[in-house]
């Protein structure tokens, strides 16, 4: 006995030493060329190893080191990745037991750069010739396989492992993998539809640990990211960390996994279309708790999803199945949120620090589907909407309303209902809807009783600037419209950048508009407006408005407007039919230094065109007519001094026959009728004829 256990001795003895020896005297890289040959063949590129190395005991491990991918072959070949190291790692005793193994890949490196305009694509230009086709074949088979599932059916575990002896299933059963990733930059630069978006992952280090059929899976590992993708652009580490539970039922061949993840993006830096911000440092994470099952198909249940930005969070719950039968997966997605201040997402839109909004959002969103169509349902809710804008002179109050999602992912619909808000006088009830993606149409209908432009656009301290001597207005009409008249210039020049910068938008080539604007009345500029209805439209940077007959400066007024939404030299164009409107109550409001000369009900038309917005633009630009006649009013303009320079005093009888009418060398009594036409060049406007007929 003891010979024979000195003969079993010797024998490991022998053989752990020639494991240890025979890497000494045998290298792999005698096979690389051979290696090199073999994949060659089978990609468009060309791969290139440095060394190849391998190992027996205590674990067998076989690698390789500095390898390099090129895309194409032979003198258009280029760099475009490579690794370090990668090898597999597996210990000779676990094949006693329970078998594992190990592949961990060193500094990994690839560099993908792909233009669709151009037609370049370095990965393309690596792969195989046939990989399009082969998963095209791929699809026709698995469409030919499930015509008839009943003949054709997944087997089991069971029926896998059948005929195996018991200690080889269990081997294959409790097998664990494990893989590691360190180090390494991966990169893409991809140009599509005319849309750049780049990409950099570096400094990884990933892990999946202990996977296998049962058992308790560890993941984990963070990565730098650096995102730019048109007005989107991330920075920052990136974390994720979570146990997944693997089992397999060797009776159906069904394997579940439970999985706790969470994914930590509190050191990602985020800018999305200049609206959005998320600095460094702020809460931001993702965490998911639920099922995975694998057999006869994938079906995912996540019961559990939540979603944390800043002091926001957001529940939800993932629900997937993609069975083997073709056409049957389905998909549904839920996120929902209860009462949240509208204070929290000030940290994140910068613009709404400056809003100072409050009040709260409660929604409800869901999405259903398969993964080539999802539909949309659910909705947002607003209230108690309140606060201060740096547009507005008046704080928002009482803000009310809905927003409902419905349409499909791809062709959205967005329905406004309800929305009701008070800035200071002035009442707005608003309902509209938007559909589309690519192209988007917009239809909306707005009413109120009073819109009330001055209060909201101008301080009170403005207001009283317009107020006439004394301190006190003569009217409030009149006390705004000189606040406005006053700054007029200057507010078209500071407001001009804006506005150029708001028409850029791309958004505007493809939206298209209709709406309707009905109000009991409008002031603006010091005038009131009254029982208007407004039509608009707007296509291609198009828009147009037409109003009904609306009552204005004690008669009525049927007004169009055409805009060219052009960012660098915007068009417009006014036109309007004056009837029976009271000229001194027009002069009042934009012109009160005449309103004393000129009375009388005017009717005619009133012309105005231009381009751009600033006052150099304005004077050389503007241009338009004023022709009408003024009925039943009274001048008082220096018609007798012009008489008498010209043709000398006028005689007694004359001035016995006006009654006294004629003051000094002015004629201030009261005519029958006025014809004026009249040309507006720039700033100034050019009186043509002023033909009066007196009492």
């Amino acid at each position: 006995m003891k010979k024979a256990f000195k003969i079993i001795g010797t024998l490991i003895v022998t053989i752990i030493v020639a494991l240890l020896v025979a890497p000494m005297f045998y290298s792999l890289d005698e096979l690389k060329p051979k290696i090199e040959e073999v994949v060659n063949k089978n990609v468009r590129g060309e791969v290139k190893i440095g060394h190849l190395n391998f190992s027996l005991f205590p674990s067998v491990v076989v690698g390789a080191e500095n390898i390099v991918l090129f895309s194409k072959k032979g003198e258009q070949a280029s760099q475009f990745g490579g690794l370090g190291s990668i090898e597999v790692k597996m210990s000779l005793l676990s094949l006693l037991a329970s078998p594992s193994a190990t592949l961990r890949v060193v500094e990994p490196k690839v560099n993908w750069i792909m233009n669709e305009k151009k037609g370049l694509d370095n990965l393309k230009d690596f792969l195989p010739d046939d990989i399009a086709a082969a998963v095209t074949e791929n699809q026709e088979q698995q469409k030919t396989q499930l015509a008839d599932t009943n003949k054709v059916a997944p087997k089991g575990l069971s029926e896998v492992l059948a005929g195996l002896p018991s200690f080889v299933r269990n081997r294959i059963v409790n097998a664990k993998f494990s893989f590691e990733m360190s180090g390494g930059e991966i990169s893409s630069d991809i140009t599509l539809a005319g849309m750049q978006i780049k990409e950099t992952l570096k400094n990884s280090d990933f892990y999946v640990r202990n996977f296998g059929l049962n058992s308790n899976v560890e993941i984990g590992g963070s990565t730098d990211v650096v995102i730019d993708a048109g007005d989107i652009k991330m920075s920052g580490p990136v974390g994720v960390k979570g146990t997944t539970k693997v089992n397999v039922d060797e009776s159906t061949g069904v394997i579940s996994a439970d999985i706790d993840i969470r994914k930590d993006l509190q050191g990602l830096e985020i800018l999305a279309m200049g609206l959005f911000k998320k600095k460094k440092g702020a809460p931001l994470a993702v965490a998911a708790k639920g099922n995975v099952k694998y057999g006869k198909g994938i079906f995912v249940d996540f019961p559990v999803m939540t979603f944390e930005i800043g002091d926001i969070k957001t529940g939800g719950s993932l629900k997937a199945s993609i069975p083997e039968a073709e056409g049957a997966e389905k998909l549904s997605l839920g996120l929902t949120a209860k009462s949240v201040e509208l204070a929290s997402f000030s940290g994140l839109v910068p613009m709404l620090k400056s809003y100072s909004l409050g009040g709260k959002i409660s929604y409800g969103i869901g999405i259903d589907g398969n993964f080539t169509t999802q539909t949309i349902k659910g909705g947002v809710d607003f209230k108690g909407l309140q606060g201060s804008t740096p547009e507005l002179a008046k704080p928002i109050s009482d803000g009310q309303g809905r927003v409902e999602l419905s349409g499909t992912v791809s062709d959205p619909k967005i329905d406004f209902k309800n929305f009701s808000i008070n800035i200071g006088k002035s009442d707005l009830k608003f309902n509209g809807q938007v559909k589309g993606i690519e192209k988007i149409a917009m239809s909306f209908d707005l009413s109120s009783t009073l819109i009330d432009l001055d209060e909201m656009m101008l301080p009170e301290a403005e207001s009283a600037a317009g107020s006439s001597s004394g301190g006190k207005p003569s009217t409030g009409v009149a006390a705004s419209s000189a606040a406005a008249n006053v700054s007029l210039d200057q507010s078209l020049e500071d407001m001009a950048p804006i506005i150029e910068e708001a028409l850029a938008n791309p958004m505007i080539d493809v939206l298209s508009v209709k709406g309707k604007v009905k109000f009991k009345e409008i002031r603006l500029m010091g005038a009131s407006f009254k029982n208007a209805q407004v039509g608009m439209t707007l296509a291609k940077r198009k828009l147009n408005l037409s109003s009904a007959q609306l009552s204005a400066y004690g008669g009525k007024m049927d007004a169009s407007m055409s805009l060219n939404l052009q960012a660098k030299n915007m068009g417009y164009s006014v036109s309007s039919k004056l009837d029976n409107i009271l000229i001194e109550q027009a002069l009042a409001a934009h012109a009160p230094k005449w309103q004393k000369d000129v009375t009388g009900r005017m009717r005619g038309n009133f012309n105005l065109s231009g381009s751009g917005l600033r006052k150099a633009d304005l004077e050389k630009n503007l241009k338009g007519s004023l022709s009408g006649n003024l009925t039943n009013g009274t001048l008082n303009i220096p018609v007798t001094k012009i008489i008498t320079e010209t043709f000398g005093k006028l005689p007694d009888a004359v001035r016995k026959k006006a009654g006294g009418r004629i003051d000094g060398q002015n004629f201030n009594g009261a005519f029958k009728t006025a014809k004026v036409n009249s040309e507006i060049k720039g700033r100034t406007v050019h009186l043509k004829d002023l033909l009066v007929i007196y009492d």
